[in-house]
């Protein structure tokens, strides 16, 4: 038992807070992995929406109140998810809105009518409802349980990295 007792002091010692527990889990990865190539588009997007509304609608000052429904509209998907996630996994709802996400953006690239573009910022609010209630419940999931709080941490900065790339490719 010595040779243990040695093994795990060392152990605690190279690695206090046990990081690796947390970088080395395989579906919580791959969830960062999709939720990076989800958020880039995304964010992306917000660049051109602008130009879109212009395009389609031609007032672009339309733009802010469609983006205040889309807000109001993640109430009720929230509330939705809340239902959801008593008969459904959480897994499959969070690769039900990664699949939406990916479906938007093929819509947006060919919206040709005012309607489309309201209907898109609709269900887009209910969808990122569906994200916020799903996706702390999901990543708070995988990690390891003393680790939670780190692994929503890197989530934010997944996003926030996301953000910044997404914005910056959708300027260049």
């Amino acid at each position: 038992t010595a040779p243990l007792m040695e093994h795990a002091v060392r152990e605690v010692k190279r690695n206090k807070l046990g990081l690796g527990k947390l970088f080395h889990n395989y579906y919580l990865m791959t969830f960062f992995v999709c939720a990076l190539f989800t958020y880039l588009p995304q964010y992306s997007n917000g660049t051109y929406l602008p130009y879109l509304f212009t395009e389609v609608m031609g007032d672009p000052s339309v733009i802010g109140t469609f983006t205040g429904i889309r807000a109001f509209m993640e109430v009720p998907g929230m509330l939705l998810a809340a239902v959801l996630c008593r008969r459904m996994k959480l897994r499959t709802i969070t690769l039900a809105v990664f699949a939406y996400y990916g479906i938007e953006q093929l819509i947006y690239a060919s919206a040709y009518s005012g309607t489309v573009l309201i209907t898109m910022m609709l269900t887009s609010g209910v969808a990122y409802g569906f994200y916020l209630f799903a996706i702390v419940r999901y990543v708070y999931s995988l990690a390891p349980k003393n680790l939670s709080a780190t692994a929503m941490t890197a989530n934010a900065a997944i996003m926030a990295m996301s953000g910044i790339g997404g914005i910056f490719l959708g300027g260049v």
